[in-house]
């Protein structure tokens, strides 16, 4: 599962996120000024309010999922929890080190943790689609059908979560007969939620967030090691590049050095 998840979050979103075609009015906008934060009030915004959306929805389905997770079928692999129609829960042990699940070969994995499993991944793959927009865009499915390698992707990685959830089994730690097709409408419809919460976090000024990170310095201000030096005399600036040491000039002219990688047009 761990595997499985950071393919889906880092290698596929990535192909998918990357593949994304420029639109107009992404190149009508404006450079970021060269100063600006290295975290946007934006960055921040749709950062926080979604990790508090997927903490909110994975706390209480780990640890209160046998409270409201429904339970379907009879067999030897159901188990309920006492006195309800619910999922037995899954966690092997309560928090005064009693055990919950009943682990045994015939039982196999629960299907609490498969609850758990699937809605986290595809709270992945809706926030992927609200990662397409990230300038208070609303309508994040706006030219959705202008980039196939996008959906094609997504679909992908749905498709192989579905046989990993119904047919995984041990392997992927998921319950023997997967989910029930109720129980997988509860898991869309949680990890759904992604894309409302997407709309509200836009909806709200940029002054919400405070700013984070850590601006960029001017390459030509004085702790960037600037060197100056006018007929013959040398004026350090604060700190010097490292790799000047020592500099005359010959022709009269003032003369300017500065750090690798810096363009200018006066040397």
């Amino acid at each position: 599962q761990l595997l499985w998840v950071n393919l889906t979050m880092d290698t596929f979103a990535s192909l998918a996120l990357a593949t994304e075609p420029p639109s107009e009015a992404l190149l009508e906008r404006h450079p970021h000024k060269r100063d600006e934060y290295i975290i946007s009030k934006k960055m921040l915004r749709n950062i926080v309010g979604q990790a508090f959306y997927q903490l909110v929805v994975m706390f209480s389905l780990t640890f209160a999922g046998e409270y409201f997770l429904p339970e379907y079928g009879t067999g030897t692999t159901i188990c309920y929890f006492p006195g309800t129609e619910h999922v037995c829960p899954g966690r092997r042990y309560d928090f005064n080190g009693f055990p919950l699940y009943p682990v045994s070969s015939t039982i196999g994995p629960s299907r609490h943790l498969t609850y758990v499993f699937n809605t986290f991944v595809l709270l992945q793959l809706f926030n992927e689609i609200n990662s397409r927009k990230l300038n208070n865009e609303l309508n994040v499915f706006k030219d959705f059908q202008n980039n196939p390698m996008f959906w094609m992707i997504w679909v992908l990685t749905a498709g192989i979560q579905a046989l990993m959830v119904e047919f995984g089994g041990i392997a992927m730690s998921c319950h023997f007969e997967g989910l029930t097709w109720q129980q997988w409408l509860i898991c869309i419809a949680m990890a759904s939620g992604s894309l409302l919460v997407g709309v509200i976090v836009h909806l709200l000024p940029d002054s919400c967030c405070p700013t984070f990170g850590q601006k960029e310095e001017d390459p030509m201000s004085p702790s960037r090691g600037a060197l100056v030096v006018r007929r013959g005399t040398s004026s350090r600036v604060s700190k010097v590049t490292p790799i000047v040491e020592d500099l005359t000039s010959t022709t009269g002219k003032s003369v300017r050095v500065q750090p690798l990688g810096i363009s200018s047009g006066d040397y």
